[in-house]
Order: C-alpha cells, then sequence, then structure tokens
C-alpha cells in the first residue's frame, strides 16, 4: 500500500475513511485533539496526520478511555508515559487467524490489531516461511552444537 504524505481529503472523505461523524471531527480539533485542517471551511484539506490521530482517539475510546485521559496522552511528548495497550476484557470475541508455518511452528495474527490488509498477511505469511526455512536449512557451528547438547531445552 502506497502511502503518500503529500495526500489530503476533504471532511466527508476524512470521515469516511476514520468511521467518524464531521461533527466529531470537528468538536476534536475545537478541543486540540486533532490539529487544524489545511485551508479553512469549505476548503479545509486533512492529511494522514489527521487520520492517525482520528484512528488513535478510536484506538484510547475503545480501550475505554474518557477524553480527557485520551487528551492527556496525545499532549503527552514521551512515549514512555503512554498506557500499555489495553488487555481484552474477558468474554471480547477477536478473530485470530493461524497460518502453519512448519510442523509444529505456526504464526497467530489478529487482523483488526495488526492493520494489515490481506495482501500483506499473505506476504508476512510468505515471508516468515522462507525465514524459517533458511534457518532451518543453515548447519549449525561447532559451537551451536556444543551449546544445544548443554541445553537440551
Amino acid at each position: 500500500m502506497h502511502n503518500d504524505s503529500n495526500t489530503t481529503f476533504d471532511l466527508n472523505t476524512l470521515c469516511q475513511l476514520a468511521d467518524i461523524t464531521p461533527r466529531k471531527v470537528r468538536y476534536y480539533i475545537q478541543r486540540e485533539m486533532v490539529s487544524s485542517p489545511i485551508g479553512a471551511r469549505k476548503t479545509a484539506r486533512y492529511s494522514n496526520e489527521h487520520l492517525e490521530q482520528l484512528l488513535t482517539i478510536r484506538k484510547w475510546q475503545e480501550a475505554g478511555l474518557s477524553l480527557e485521559k485520551i487528551q492527556a496522552i496525545l499532549q503527552k511528548s514521551d512515549v514512555d508515559d503512554l498506557p500499555p495497550e489495553p488487555l481484552p476484557e474477558p468474554g471480547s470475541i477477536s478473530v485470530v487467524s493461524q497460518v502453519m508455518l512448519a510442523k509444529g511452528v505456526t504464526l497467530q495474527i489478529d487482523a483488526n490489531q495488526a492493520q494489515l490488509t490481506t495482501k500483506q498477511l499473505r506476504a508476512l505469511a510468505q515471508q516468515t516461511i522462507k525465514a524459517l526455512e533458511q534457518i532451518v536449512q543453515a548447519k549449525p557451528t561447532l559451537e551451536e552444537t556444543a551449546q544445544d547438547n548443554d541445553n537440551p531445552n
């Protein structure tokens, strides 16, 4: 997927991409949670940065954070201060794909959280299989063989 940093959207397109109403976008801009658009009123344009800001707000809302807490997070410049990604709630449902890479080796992917397209998931699986094959086919050095004999696990 090509990500052009010069791409801009009108308000309706931005709202469709972020699955949000224009009213909420304006509200978030008013609260300074989202950057002001480029231009004004009917000629206003929004960039990928605006889209990412909206998606970040939605992610934290879905995790149960209040708008006040999200605003505090967005205003912090130190990424280390961010709260950890929320754990799924007991009883919540997520669809996880399992890709068999080799006998005894499985890759688990939560497509929603990974935010990968089907094409990207296939590429990930294919490249992981190739990497695993290269590792398996590589002949161990004498030192590695000795270490494996010392540590059977």
